[in-house]
């Protein structure tokens, strides 16, 4: 995981707002690091890999909360320069 470079990117988001909103989207993408098995920046370079798993990661979260994919999904954008689509309009999705 590249911490500054992404820490920049969040401290430019608008809708990012304060310290503890960026050390904690770094600290939950540390977590789905841990979790996944895998270096978010492999994970990121594949569409199919990044759906795998944001669909792993629903499994270790609240259904009305999902902090972790929500930071792998910022950093998806950060590293792609766009944002992964929602897991029902994935194209290999079959739901």
């Amino acid at each position: 995981m590249d911490t500054a470079g992404f820490r920049s990117f969040l401290e430019e988001d608008p809708s990012i707002t304060s310290e503890k909103a960026i050390a904690s989207r770094i600290l939950k993408l540390a977590d789905a690091e841990k979790i996944l098995g895998r270096d978010v920046d492999e994970i990121v370079e594949s569409d199919d890999l990044m759906y795998a798993s944001l669909t792993e990661l629903r499994n270790h979260e609240d259904i009305a909360h999902s902090p972790r994919q929500n930071a792998l999904r910022k950093y998806y954008t950060f590293r792609t320069g766009k944002e992964f689509s929602r897991l029902k309009g994935y194209p290999n999705n079959s739901q």
